[in-house]
């Protein structure tokens, strides 16, 4: 099988509201594909090192953008998919999986983002507040 990597950079290629049937090794790959986010999330959840009661706030906060991450994306992925499969104009569009794929990207981004600053921050004030916690009287 070949590819033509010239129709990758056509308007008419991710545009069309009719772009044709999937070939079986593509739709099997995709469904796998977005069956990963599916499982991991299952994975996640089984977890025990990533359960609410060995977790502090911040690393709850952080399991539970990651896990509305993984089901969201999953789900979409698979609705384009569906889409895809049946052929439904203007939902099958080629487009939409690269919408889909930059919403994964900057998803993720934003994911990382509050992992590497917020949750250090939250985490530093969370120690700096059980510190002052020892001189101050309480109830």
């Amino acid at each position: 099988m070949k590819i033509d990597y010239k129709q990758l950079f056509e308007f008419q290629y991710w545009f069309t509201p009719n772009p044709g049937v999937l070939s079986d090794p593509t739709t099997i790959a995709a469904a796998i594909f977005f069956g990963l986010f599916i499982a991991a999330r299952v994975a996640l959840a089984f977890s025990p090192k990533f359960s609410p009661a060995t977790l502090d706030r911040p690393g709850t906060l952080l399991t539970g953008k990651v896990t509305t991450y993984l089901v969201t994306m999953g789900i979409v992925g698979y609705l384009l998919l569906f889409f895809a499969y049946q052929m439904v104009a203007f939902l099958s569009m080629r487009f939409l999986f690269l919408v889909w794929a930059l919403g994964a990207v900057l998803w993720a981004y934003w994911i990382w983002h509050f992992a590497a600053i917020d949750v250090v921050r939250m985490r530093g004030d969370i120690q700096k507040k059980e510190q002052l916690g020892k001189y101050t009287l309480k109830k």
